[in-house]
């Protein structure tokens, strides 16, 4: 159950795994208080009542800080959209300083904070890796998802990491900066350079050979123009992390 956990039969026992409310549903008890401790904390029940807690701890990638500084520095407003209803949520957005966290949240919640955002006239960029986060990334105005994603979360973002690291990200917006102002410079010099051709080659100041000629200058000018964008500050790759380890008991 996608934002709720997962079911399933062990020999004869039904047993469900994740949130305590979905978990205490299936043996219709009162709903487990979920421990203090940090962490993401999943509940492990049957027909009968709550059998155990699991916990998982998220380790932050050592290149989440500088990516949500990247997105700080252009103006832009930064949310985390967790399903986790641990304090853990509120304590990554701490470390982070990322603007507002939600936490304990399913994919419709997700998708509905979306089209809030969107009925602001606001534009939205999701970064995602889970099955929870297909509908967002589906509906949001640019959509990333990890390399290490699920096939869904691949299949529904716009682009993928491939390399998993955070600052390939903070490398594309400066490269897609960059490539609209060659668009606009390559635009500007053909539109300029058409505009003062035309009119003398019309009047016949200018002969076939000279017209193709400097035609065939003005295609070579954009194209060099343009290569200027392969000329990319090399970046030092992040030591490879794991996303979750698991805490003993």
């Amino acid at each position: 159950t996608p934002g709720l956990g997962l079911e399933g039969v062990v020999g004869e026992q039904r047993l469900r795994i994740g949130q305590p409310g979905f978990v205490c549903a299936l043996s219709h008890c009162a709903t487990a208080d979920m421990p203090d401790e940090p962490g993401q904390w999943l509940l492990l029940g049957d027909t009968k009542g709550a059998l155990a807690w699991l916990v998982l701890d998220d380790r932050l990638r050592t290149d989440a800080a500088a990516l949500v500084a990247a997105c700080k520095a252009r103006g832009w407003r930064t949310l985390l959209l967790s399903g986790d209803s641990s304090p853990m949520v509120a304590s990554v957005a701490a470390e982070l300083n990322i603007d507002e966290a939600r936490g304990g949240l399913r994919p419709d919640d997700k998708l509905r904070v979306l089209q809030d955002l969107h009925v602001q006239g606001r534009k939205v960029l999701m970064l995602g890796d889970g099955v929870n986060d297909v509908p967002v990334l589906a509906a949001a105005d640019i959509s990333v998802a990890m390399g290490s994603a699920t096939d869904l979360a691949k299949t529904s973002a716009d682009a993928v990491l491939l390399s998993n690291r955070l600052d390939a990200l903070v490398q594309a917006f400066s490269l897609a900066r960059r490539t609209h102002r060659v668009i606009i410079e390559n635009l500007l010099w053909a539109g300029l350079y058409n505009g003062l051709m035309l009119p003398f080659a019309a009047l016949g100041w200018i002969t076939p050979i000279w017209a193709a000629i400097g035609m065939s200058i003005s295609s070579l000018t954009v194209v060099l123009n343009a290569l200027r964008l392969t000329r990319m500050p090399r970046q030092t790759p992040a030591p490879p992390t794991s996303d979750l380890r698991p805490l003993p008991a």
